[in-house]
């Protein structure tokens, strides 16, 4: 269930914010952001399970985040690819357009369903395997995405994030940063009931923007900007599921890349 935001070209203050949070669980284990490869260098955290990230940049200033897809006619591919292994892949390229040809170019029906966000300051794009649609370049403009496909405001924490970018469109960098840290840690129920194959108190729950139930959750936050006056961050919270009670908001920490 994890929760990626983008504000790509609608900010006075950055080019391109791509913040979430993400979602699993907390048995799986992981491995913080780090550099990852050095040519070209890729920074991102690494899935120890299955190999490949989830969300993360190269030294060119590129930025891919992905989401797996959800839908309950699924067909599970034989012997199914590690997802993250796309986010590695797109990271690898030299421009946003030649990793949107790579994408087009892979084997996607080796994967299970998954949605995914890539580009930089001159580019944004997205596709999803939900839609069997070509990989689409994005106009400026903001965005929210979780299992379904982008911008899906039937999820209410799509409809939430979304509210949120157009409220703080105008918000200083730095204060916009506070309040995008403040906001991943919303763990709210959401209002709208929905009907589905989970029990009414799990989906309450998988619907916040923060998660946390028994044995899944959300398990780290990252905030990445580039371009503008905020240049290029790298925030990251781990383990956030370790701590009991009101989610506070956590110390975030600035990646020396």
């Amino acid at each position: 269930m994890c929760l990626i935001l983008l504000a790509y070209r609608a900010h006075p203050d950055t080019a391109v914010l791509l913040a979430g949070n993400r979602d699993e669980f907390y048995h799986r284990p992981s491995a913080p952001p780090a550099q990852i490869c050095d040519d070209p260098p890729i920074f991102a955290g690494r899935d120890l399970e299955a190999g490949g990230t989830w969300m993360g940049r190269n030294g060119a200033g590129m930025l891919a985040a992905l989401t797996n897809g959800r839908r309950f006619d699924q067909v599970v591919p034989p012997n199914p690819r590690s997802r993250g292994e796309l986010v590695t892949g797109l990271l690898r390229q030299s421009s946003a357009a030649a990793a949107a040809d790579w994408l087009t170019a892979q084997p996607l029906e080796r994967f299970r369903p998954f949605n995914v966000l890539f580009g930089d300051v001159e580019a944004f794009y997205y596709y999803s395997s939900l839609e069997g649609r070509p990989v689409a370049a994005l106009a400026p403009g903001m965005y929210a995405l979780s299992n379904s496909t982008l911008n899906d405001s039937t999820w209410p924490k799509v409809a939430f994030s979304l509210g949120f970018l157009r409220d703080n469109a105008g918000t200083p960098g730095e204060e916009l940063l506070r309040r995008v840290q403040r906001f991943l840690c919303d763990g709210t129920p959401p209002d709208q009931e929905r009907s589905d194959d989970l029990s009414e108190e799990v989906h309450g729950a998988l619907g916040a923007v923060f998660i946390r139930t028994a044995n899944y959750g959300t398990v780290s936050q990252t905030i990445l900007t580039e371009g503008g006056t905020l240049g290029r961050r790298y925030y990251f919270s781990p383990e956030t599921h370790l701590q009991q009670g009101p989610r506070p908001v956590p110390a975030f920490r600035r990646l020396p890349f």
